[in-house]
């Protein structure tokens, strides 16, 4: 009987370490789909306050694109790099290096834009 709970015990460890992979591969930017959706963000911007939250929820919950986020000071090259003139900026950078900049600030235009530029 010990050895049926010590299994299983090791058993739920070994889900959980898997789950806490899976999540940080697909969240933190390590999909194989090739295709990324970015949110430029500013701390300053009223308008990104607004967005940022909605942003973080929609991101661990979507399955479309690898998505991602990145602070106009925390991240001033990968910013500048992108091209970025206001904020919030949203950008899908497809598998074969076009990008897209989608104007919706809200989850359903962002997955109705990724819907329709994927």
């Amino acid at each position: 009987m010990k050895l049926a709970v010590k299994n299983m015990v090791y058993v739920a460890l070994g889900l959980i370490i898997v789950y806490g992979l899976y999540r940080y591969i697909r969240v933190e930017g390590f999909s194989g789909s090739g295709n990324t959706f970015t949110l430029y963000y500013a701390d300053w911007c009223p308008h990104c306050k607004t967005v940022k939250p909605a942003f973080e929820s929609w991101m661990s919950s979507q399955t479309l694109v690898t998505a991602q986020m990145f602070e106009a000071d925390k991240d001033s090259a990968k910013v500048q790099a992108a091209g970025v003139k206001g904020f919030p900026t949203f950008q899908l950078k497809k598998a074969d290096g076009s990008v897209k900049e989608c104007t919706a600030r809200d989850p359903a235009g962002w997955e109705s834009f990724l819907k329709a530029n994927l």
